[in-house]
């Protein structure tokens, strides 16, 4: 539904990181300059995820015979995922992560954050 609401021609789905990134040594989406950022803080950078990649067909057929490739062609939009599901298995060690990822979830854990004023955690 996301795909027709917003009359894209691709999608793609991301995961979302919120934490500190650098491209070719230069800062993505902090500043060097001032306070440290805290990461809750920062605009999240998204890294795709591909385990859905959706197009137009009119809009990819006719990229494709225009140029020779139509992955993301048009008005492309990106779909952010739960972290869990933002997951890519590429290596041994990633399958790993996953595993123990499954095998915890399967346990019924609570876990309690408490508020500490002098450290703001």
């Amino acid at each position: 539904q996301y795909f027709l609401d917003n009359d894209l021609d691709s999608l793609i789905t991301v995961g979302n990181h919120q934490v500190h990134c650098v491209y070719e040594n230069s800062p993505i989406n902090f500043s060097t300059r001032g306070l440290f950022a805290k990461t809750q803080d920062l605009v999240p950078v998204q890294s795709f995820v591909y385990s859905v990649m959706m197009w137009k067909v009119s809009t990819f057929i006719e990229e494709y015979k225009d140029n020779g490739y139509a992955l993301l062609s048009g008005k492309i939009g990106y779909y952010p995922v739960s972290k869990e599901s933002a997951i890519i298995i590429k290596t041994e060690e990633d399958l790993m992560i996953a595993e123990n990822l499954l095998k915890a979830r399967n346990h019924n854990h609570s876990y309690e954050v408490k508020y500490d004023s002098l450290s703001g955690l």
